[in-house]
């Protein structure tokens, strides 16, 4: 279901398991920008994956 936040935030952390980390952070960059009361839980899925699987500390400056 492409509005359940939990299904995007899951299927964006397979993408990134899988190598794709440009294309999950994406995904979520596109579900952020919709804003809402979702932006926050996708906000903090993008930080999560980008510190799992990309720069930690990118990721630590996003939560600043």
């Amino acid at each position: 279901d492409p509005s359940s936040t939990s299904a995007v935030a899951t299927l964006a952390g397979i993408e990134s398991e899988a190598g794709n980390l440009a294309a999950a952070v994406s995904m979520l960059d596109e579900k952020i920008a919709l804003g809402g009361e979702s932006r926050a839980l996708y906000e903090a899925a993008k930080i999560d994956i980008i510190g799992q699987f990309g720069n930690p500390a990118e990721a630590i400056a996003l939560l600043d």
